[in-house]
């Protein structure tokens, strides 16, 4: 439906709900927005209501310790931050 509705209408910018755990389960909105490209983005939910500011699993953490000093909050923007333009 967020195709149709892209794609419907001369748009400025759309809000996404768009983070690292998301981008998988919701190909959709990104996949529509590559089509347009001159459609602004705001991200909504980068931290996921802070989940992904909460301690991580061990797993996880012990790939993020090779970059000491950064939080779970911080490895979440960046993740988002690095996004090239759609």
């Amino acid at each position: 439906m967020f195709k149709t509705i892209v794609d419907g209408y001369d748009w400025e910018f759309c809000q996404i709900q768009y983070n690292f755990i998301d981008h998988s389960t919701r190909p959709h909105g990104r996949a529509a927005l590559r089509r347009r490209r001159r459609i602004g983005v705001i991200v909504m939910e980068p931290l996921r209501g802070g989940t992904l500011a909460a301690t991580q699993p061990e797993d996880v953490q012990r790939i993020w310790a090779r970059s000491p000093g950064r939080t779970p909050a911080d490895w979440a923007l960046r993740w988002v931050g690095t996004i090239p333009r759609w």
